[in-house]
């Protein structure tokens, strides 16, 4: 179904706080906010699909687009702090991230700011097939190489890029305790 951006006007002026729904959109134009009064929470949590980037906060965003290289559809933030974002990410259920039977998993993660660059780097990996699953196939002077053709970046910004992306990790929660994490590697 296709909306027409005077669908989206909001009758209320106010921002968009914690605890609001939003929906998917296939509008073209800026986002300008649902057309219908907020709703409940589900289970008291907030929840923001995958294909919008419209979240409450950057950290948010860096969480989802880092999500988004292992085939995640959709994020629900519980908790954002400020400090640790809690959320529960979801699968497609052929996905080699899924457990059979059970495509959602809570995770938590400590925020780390300023990850445009290092995320930037790792989707223009993963566009070129340089990224599977969890795992850069090239070395730090391949994506050197990488960035200065396709990002035109200089060798520091990428090397610092790459630092930065090998250094997020995203723990999984299974029943109340951490048991594994998401990250990049060579």
């Amino acid at each position: 179904m296709r909306l027409d951006v005077t669908d989206l006007r909001r009758p209320d002026p106010r921002p968009l706080g914690r605890g609001k729904r939003l929906e998917r959109s296939s509008v073209d134009s800026p986002y300008l906010g649902p057309p219908w009064p907020a709703t409940p929470a589900v289970h008291g949590l907030t929840r923001y699909t995958a294909w919008t980037t419209h979240l409450s906060s950057s950290a948010a965003k860096y969480l989802e687009r880092f999500l988004k290289l292992f085939e995640a559809v959709s994020l629900e933030v519980v908790s954002d702090d400020g400090v640790t974002i809690s959320a529960v990410v979801e699968f497609p259920a052929d996905s080699e991230w899924d457990d059979p039977g059970d495509e959602r998993q809570e995770v938590l993660w400590e925020i780390q700011p300023d990850l445009d660059d290092a995320l930037r780097l790792a989707e223009e990996a993963r566009s070129a097939g340089l990224l599977y699953s969890d795992r850069l196939s090239v070395g730090p002077d391949d994506l050197v190489a990488m960035a200065a053709s396709l990002l035109g970046w200089p060798e520091p910004r990428t090397r610092e890029a790459l630092s930065k992306l090998l250094s997020v990790r995203v723990d999984m929660v299974d029943d109340g305790e951490k048991s594994d994490f998401f990250f990049i590697h060579l």
